[in-house]
Protein backbone atom coordinates (compact mmCIF):
# COMPACT_ATOMS: atom_id res chain seq x y z
CA UNK A 1 0.00 0.00 0.00
CA UNK A 2 2.67 2.56 0.94
CA UNK A 3 4.92 1.00 -2.12
CA UNK A 4 1.78 2.14 -4.33
CA UNK A 5 1.21 5.59 -2.91
CA UNK A 6 4.99 6.63 -3.31
CA UNK A 7 4.46 5.66 -6.94
CA UNK A 8 1.25 8.03 -7.16
CA UNK A 9 3.20 10.87 -4.94
CA UNK A 10 5.92 10.77 -7.49
CA UNK A 11 3.62 10.75 -10.79
CA UNK A 12 1.56 13.79 -8.76
CA UNK A 13 4.64 15.87 -8.43
CA UNK A 14 5.15 16.25 -12.46
CA UNK A 15 1.90 17.48 -13.05
CA UNK A 16 1.11 21.17 -12.42
CA UNK A 17 -0.41 22.56 -9.11
CA UNK A 18 -3.84 22.71 -10.50
CA UNK A 19 -3.67 18.82 -11.45
CA UNK A 20 -1.96 17.50 -8.67
CA UNK A 21 -5.09 19.16 -6.33
CA UNK A 22 -7.83 18.11 -8.54
CA UNK A 23 -6.29 14.31 -7.99
CA UNK A 24 -5.64 14.73 -3.91
CA UNK A 25 -9.24 15.40 -3.61
CA UNK A 26 -10.38 12.59 -5.53
CA UNK A 27 -8.01 10.06 -3.90
CA UNK A 28 -9.09 11.41 -0.17
CA UNK A 29 -12.93 10.88 -1.22
CA UNK A 30 -11.82 7.70 -2.63
CA UNK A 31 -9.57 6.90 0.81
CA UNK A 32 -12.47 8.30 2.95
CA UNK A 33 -14.80 5.51 1.14
CA UNK A 34 -12.83 2.88 2.22
CA UNK A 35 -12.35 3.54 5.24
CA UNK A 36 -16.04 4.01 6.00
CA UNK A 37 -16.65 0.11 4.11
CA UNK A 38 -14.14 -0.77 6.65
CA UNK A 39 -15.70 0.69 9.69
CA UNK A 40 -18.94 0.11 8.89
CA UNK A 41 -18.20 -3.81 8.16
CA UNK A 42 -15.88 -4.26 11.37
CA UNK A 43 -19.13 -2.53 13.28
CA UNK A 44 -21.27 -5.19 11.49
CA UNK A 45 -19.08 -8.05 12.19
CA UNK A 46 -18.46 -7.07 15.96
CA UNK A 47 -22.61 -6.45 16.01
CA UNK A 48 -22.87 -10.03 14.49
Amino acid sequence: MIEALNKVMTKLEQLPESEQERIAKIILNEVEKQELTVSSSASFSLEN
